[in-house]
């Protein structure tokens, strides 16, 4: 419901006596889709942080702008994010921000809340915060940040230099007169911007690159009566604010703002964990390993339920040869033996992926080598036949049996027979696989070898 709003009570560690300072924040509705432009769970990721930070501090979270009398008593800082442009909340309402600013309200526009629409709200920003998105001027991509350097002060306590991707707006509107602090500053690639449009590019912010200008993307202000200010172009992506750098940097500005006095290691907070991709399938799909931690952090029953293909995540893992998660499964205790619809184990899974040192580590988490798949075959016969030398060298050092008989009862000197190379021949034999073994078929490894002509087996095997 609009401006529906709930104060939570803050922690422990403050004196009762002592009044806290409110934030509120205004989030405006998510416009994105997943995982962009979260207004309101950005929020309350931030509320919340705050409200466990024992800084003395109580923040609220406004689904849209405040409507009812006395929204605002008591309230040190206004943090704004939301939509810019004709969508922005604060427009129309700049009589109502200049009377709270008056009273000494400390603000924040994080986002795209830093574009609006109106000449009144442009000019708001300026005296507020110092600086603003200006359409033709500033742009607005998605590129990494790398290198970045950091102002001095409070807001930056405890901080160390970021390296993310967002969509971080630079080349904004700043006051002429300088009024306002870096807190943040990087330089874009060129290839960060696109042809000239509105947000994309132009002359101005060409050559400002070109000349090598530092692009400010966080930036504080004291204004002439001690008002304090924040301007933040990140939060593209709400899964940035699980980087403890990022959140950290906000939160700081966001408590310094409403006159928080900030220890040296600034705003602690704990992990949020959210997550990036919508499935875990997907996040290992895209070989994410710190968003796979946060799907299981969240749901721990993911680990070991069949979902899509009716495969495990380790099966997934392995088929899609993303071994640091496929160890980190193992790790947290995915069953190594869980069955495709075929019969293989994970086992079989590496080796059809050529994955010889997941073949080691899943040996070393209890994965049965004996274990025979549909085919009838256990994972080094599979090894055996693909002429993999380096797989079947895994197994047997993993203590895979070389005399193991698949159901048309062949070891896997048979399979290597009819197909495999010298390297695995001799790795065989030299394991100690009994060439004599007759299948039920009536055959041993060297009437295959004849049979398939296959020169290296008859070599080693007549």
């Amino acid at each position: 419901m609009k401006g529906l709003i709930l104060f939570v009570a803050i922690c422990g560690g403050v004196l009762a006596s002592a009044a806290p300072s409110r934030i509120l924040f205004v989030a405006g509705e998510p416009s994105h889709g997943w995982n962009e432009h979260e207004f309101p769970a950005g929020c309350e990721v931030l509320a919340d942080a705050l409200n466990a930070s024992g800084l003395g501090v109580e923040a609220a979270v406004s689904r849209g702008w405040p409507e009812w009398p006395g929204a605002f008593d008591g309230v040190a800082a206004v943090v704004i994010y939301c939509d810019g442009g004709a969508d922005h909340v604060a427009e129309g309402r700049v009589e109502a921000l200049r009377a709270l600013r008056g009273r000494g309200v400390g603000f924040a526009f994080l986002h795209y809340a830093l574009e609006p629409e109106s000449e009144a709200l442009a000019g708001f920003m300026s005296e507020a915060i110092g600086g603003y998105f200006d359409l033709n001027w500033s742009v607005n991509p998605v590129w990494e940040l790398k290198d970045s350097t950091l102002g001095d002060g409070a807001a930056t306590k405890g901080v160390s230099p970021l390296e993310i991707v967002d969509e971080w707006y630079y080349h904004m509107r700043f006051r002429e007169d300088g009024g306002f602090e870096p807190i943040l500053s990087g330089l874009p690639p060129m290839n960060s911007l696109g042809a000239d449009g509105l947000r994309s590019g132009n002359a101005a912010v060409r050559a400002a690159l070109e000349a090598g200008e530092l692009q400010h993307l966080a930036w504080v202000r004291i204004g002439e009566k001690g008002q304090r200010g924040l301007g933040f172009t990140g939060g593209h992506f709400h899964h940035n604010w699980n980087d403890p750098d990022f959140r950290k940097l906000v939160l700081n500005g966001i408590a310094w703002t409403a006159g928080a006095s900030l220890p040296e290691a600034g705003v602690v907070s704990d992990f949020p964990n959210i997550v990036t991709y919508k499935t875990v399938e997907e996040a290992i799909a895209r070989d994410s390993f710190a968003d796979v931690k946060v799907h299981l952090a969240l749901d721990p029953q993911l680990l070991n339920t069949p979902g899509r293909g009716n495969m495990t995540l380790l099966q997934q893992a392995v088929m899609r040869k993303k071994n640091a998660i496929a160890l980190y499964l193992l790790e947290q205790g995915a069953d190594p033996n869980a069955r495709t619809g075929s019969g293989q184990t994970t086992a079989h899974l590496a080796v059809t992926r050529r994955l010889p040192e997941l073949c080691r580590a899943l040996a070393e988490a209890g994965v049965d080598l004996g274990a025979r798949d549909k085919q009838g075959w256990t994972a080094l016969h599979l090894a055996a036949a693909k002429n993999q030398a380096d797989t079947v060298a895994a197994l047997l050092e993993a203590g895979a049996d070389v005399n193991a008989l698949s159901d048309a009862g062949g070891t896997p000197l048979h399979e290597a027979a009819a197909s495999g190379g010298e390297e695995v021949l001799s790795l065989l034999l030299e394991a100690g696989v009994d060439a004599s073994v007759v299948s039920s078929h009536g055959v041993t490894a060297l009437d295959l070898a004849n049979e398939y002509q296959n020169a290296a087996a008859l070599k080693l095997l007549q």
